[in-house]
């Protein structure tokens, strides 16, 4: 049995270890957690939940019972199968100034561990003392951790307006809001600058603080659940309370089809204004900016687009948009991932204290839809156990299986909009194509033809309009666009690009160097082989380790490493060709083919942090005819063509190899490198251009000096098989000089040998070097703890 690790500050202690037979348990239902109970009716049962802000999203709130002696919460986790979870016994529910201790718990037993079961669904209860019949809203806690605020009910109607949303009768929309100070209309907040109350009847003076623009707005006494709001000189409405967490359904429906295609143009923008409203303290530490994600086609990255926040929680963000696109909204507060169309306003409201979450804008109703029923992630990754062909109907029963779903709650919600239908329809052909092509790992690259085609026919063909609709295009299309490249005939192996450029006259090999690639190829084969006869991983690991320590694997480094430079340009060239030919045998648009075309070069250029040579330019200017996809290229060559025409600051951290000319032994390198800074602590860095986890670890360096500036450390970093204009633009880019830092560019032979001295077989690899010359080992994300981090250091430092 796995060890069980006790974490006394949360209400559930998730534990990410299998367990080596997992626990298999009967769902449980709310009636089960009565059966010491007495038979007994409830007076009051809350079916219909919203939730303020939780701590911990794989836990919902399903029912809560008041009994005369008890309270009985209804609970679900979903979590991975065979996570361990206990419910400490400290738990509590809050109502109102009064805590009650948790008694008692179905399906598993307070403070002892309990396994998640095969389908990754546990239902359970917790028994509480009873409740005062004024209770209107709950919270459970555990001290100092885990929180669920504000359980309630949805099914009351409020008494007074502070704190409410409306809806209008007619269009089923979010119209108005009103809050203490202000008032949520027409996507704005206004500020009250005036209010009278007369037996449930308002006035409201309304200022808008950026325009000073004012507006009256009259609210009717309710009636029947419903109230009359006029705004004067533009509209009466028929307004009903929004008690649910997201908006109800719509009153009719909706048949318009498709989002906006602009053809991918520059230009374009969307703006969304909004509210994450009564944060508490715990959504503040994730900063004072809303933040919202989406993916670059051109680029094949993630950005980001910030707004800084008022002290209420308030923003307003323009974010530059080139089609209509999934977005991911301030992720780690609201969990929202939605679809945004250029040229719109949206306002979009997370009010934490209620638990809701809306959207107000002339076309938000889509929006509003997928908060309340959003897509589900089934679906299956391949394993390899099976084969491709059984995994590729595996993926089509699970998107029926959706899709059924889809009609299951169409039939419960005929009005849903037919966008809503197309988007939810669409993302479950994208999850089955995402996959389907990410199983080319699990297969080790061998999917059958039969496998392909019925990707290209039935996913790539068919695949949503525009592409931007689902951020999952990225991947698939990299992993399909792969698969399509690496299928055809391969000329970029080493042996062969090497040959070429000896044919070309471009390198001059020798008889040694030839003898050396072909030794390498008839190794490497066998290597293969004996990969595929291995009996598990830990062989085939061992192999694969053995390999590379090898001599073989380190004398076709150095002459891989002397002509890098024009390896990569002959591979690229290739590999252009070859890409072109793949877009134009699957149906590519121009539009499609250009953005595919752009972000291979843009690929190119950050792995090479290089601007394009002449040839690849021409190829460019000739084949990407999408304006915003060549001026994606054309701007980021740009950008490194004037770092590397730009003077380099602080030159004297470049260290010339001259420093360690004429030595081959690694252990002897390295300690004459070392030998100015004996006394101090060195931070080493192995790393290589080429390398894009290196790059990122060096883009975010500034933060590791800055948390360790108090320690007298120098930071020298060695470069692996790197260009050497890469590898200065790399320096410039990340501003890597001062009078700490050391660089240097080595011979591949020379720095081969400090590697292999120092068993370094990936990269980055990080080693902390004491004041006695000892060289300690170092996670690769030992950054990410940096108060553990900062503690080694001070021991190493005495």
């Amino acid at each position: 049995m796995n060890k069980i690790v006790k974490l006394t500050n949360a209400l559930l202690v998730l534990l990410l270890m299998m367990a080596e037979t997992p626990v298999l348990a009967q769902k449980s239902s709310l009636s089960q957690s009565s059966v010491s109970q007495p038979s007994v009716k409830p007076s009051r049962i809350w079916s219909e939940l919203a939730t303020g802000y939780t701590s911990a999203q794989m836990i919902k709130v399903e029912k809560v019972l008041f009994y005369s002696d008890r309270t009985e919460i209804g609970m679900h986790i979903d979590n991975s199968p065979g996570a361990r979870i206990e419910i400490a016994p400290e738990t509590y529910l809050q109502a109102a100034d009064k805590q009650y201790k948790v008694k008692s718990a179905t399906m598993l037993k307070l403070g002892e561990p309990f396994t998640i079961p095969e389908d990754g669904q546990v239902d359970f209860a917790l028994t509480f003392d009873a409740l005062p019949d004024s209770v209107n809203t709950i919270s459970i806690r555990q001290p100092n951790g885990w929180t669920i605020f504000n359980i309630h009910s949805t099914d009351y109607t409020p008494s007074g307006l502070e704190n409410t949303y409306w809806r209008d009768q007619a269009s089923g929309e979010w119209c108005i809001g009103f809050t203490s100070h202000s008032v949520i209309y027409d996507q704005k907040a206004w500020a009250i600058d005036r209010r009278t109350d007369k037996k449930d009847r308002y006035e409201f003076l309304l200022i808008d603080p950026s325009s000073q623009q004012k507006k009256m707005v009259q609210v009717d006494k309710l009636k029947k659940g419903l109230r009359t709001i006029t705004v004067k000189g533009e509209r009466t409405m028929t307004c009903s309370p929004i008690t649910t967490a997201f908006l109800p359904d719509y009153p009719m429906k909706d048949t318009r089809k498709g989002f906006l295609n602009t053809g991918y143009q520059e230009g374009d923008s969307v703006t969304i204004t909004g509210w994450l409203k009564d944060m508490p303290e715990m959504a503040w530490r994730r900063g004072k900016n809303f933040e919202v994600r989406f993916t670059n086609i051109f680029t094949d990255e993630e950005e980001n687009a910030y707004a800084k926040m008022d002290s209420l929680g308030r923003f307003s963000l323009k974010i530059p948009m080139l089609n209509s696109s999934q977005v991911f909204m301030d992720w780690g507060r609201t969990t929202v991932s939605t679809v945004l169309e250029p040229g719109e306003s949206y306002y979009f409201l997370h009010d934490f204290h209620s638990g809701q979450k809306l959207f107000m804008g002339k076309n938000s109703r889509v929006q509003n839809e997928l908060l309340s029923f959003p897509y589900a992630w089934n679906t299956i990754s391949a394993d390899g156990r099976t084969d491709a062909m059984t995994y590729l109907t595996q993926m089509d029963s699970v998107r029926k299986s959706n899709v059924k779903q889809l009609q299951t709650t169409l039939i419960a919600h005929p009005n849903l909009s037919e966008r809503f239908v197309e988007y939810t329809a669409g993302f479950y052909q994208v999850l089955q194509a995402m996959y389907m092509m990410q199983a080319k790992f699990a297969y080790k690259g061998q999917l059958p033809l039969s496998y392909m085609e019925y990707v290209g026919n039935e996913l790539w063909k068919s695949f949503p309009q525009p592409v931007t609709l689902y951020s999952l295009f990225s991947t698939f299309s990299r992993d399909y666009i792969d698969q399509l490249t690496s299928g055809r005939a391969n000329n970029n192996s080493l042996k062969s690009v090497l040959l070429r450029l000896d044919r070309k006259k471009v390198i001059s090999l020798k008889e040694d160097d030839r003898n050396l690639l072909n030794q390498y190829e008839k190794s490497t084969s066998e290597l293969r082989g004996n990969i595929q006869k291995a009996k598990d991983n830990e062989e085939r690991q061992g192999l694969v380790k053995a390999f590379n320590e090898g001599k073989l694997v380190s004398d076709i480094g150095k002459l891989a490493g002397k002509y890098m430079s024009f390896i990569v340009k002959e591979v690229s060239l290739a590999t252009q060709e070859q890409l072109t030919s793949v877009c134009d045998s699957i149906g590519c648009n121009p539009s499609l083919r250009s953005i595919l075309l752009a972000r291979h070069f843009t690929r190119s250029i950050d792995r090479s942090r290089q601007p394009l040579d002449s040839v690849s330019l021409a190829f460019v200017e000739k084949e990407i005819q999408l304006p915003a996809a060549l001026h994606s290229v054309n701007n980021l060559n740009d950008k490194y063509l004037s770092l590397q025409k730009g003077d380099l600051e602080g030159a004297a951290s470049l260290r010339p190899s001259s420093d360690v000319e004429g030595m081959s032994d690694g252990e002897k390198i390295l300690r004459k490198i070392l030998e100015p800074y004996q006394g101090r602590l060195v931070y080493l860095d192995v790393w290589g251009t080429w390398c894009s986890p290196c790059k990122k670890a060096l883009s975010e360096s500034h933060v590791l000096k800055e948390a360790l500036k108090d320690f007298d450390i120098v930071y020298l970093y060695l470069a692996n098989r790197s260009d050497d204009k890469s590898w200065k633009n790399v320096i410039k880019e990340y501003q890597l000089t001062g009078d700490h830092c050391i660089h240097y560019n080595l011979p591949a032979d020379q720095q081969s040998a400090i590697e292999h001295y120092l068993n370094i077989h990936s990269f980055p690899t990080y080693k902390l070097i004491d004041k006695k010359g000892n060289i300690h080992d170092l996670d690769w994300r030992h950054a990410d703890n940096m108060n553990r981090f900062k503690q080694q250091v001070e021991q190493l430092s005495k």
